[in-house]
């Protein structure tokens, strides 16, 4: 769900051409969102167990 919201500010942001501090807070957000799936794919397939990425991620948010 975060990554459709992502998307949409995005196309918001850009089509409509907004500047200022949400622009800022959308394209941090896009990089974030882009980091953390670099981070999945890369512990996927290195092999890492699925227990252990989630537990990761509970960790995370926590």
């Amino acid at each position: 769900m975060i990554t459709a919201g992502t998307l949409f500010a995005v196309v918001l942001v850009m089509v409509r051409r907004i500047q200022g501090p949400f622009r800022t807070s959308v394209l941090l957000l896009l990089s974030v969102t882009l980091l953390q799936a670099v981070i999945g794919f890369t512990q996927y397939y290195n092999g890492i167990p699925v227990l252990l990425v989630g537990a990761h991620m509970l960790g995370r948010r926590c």
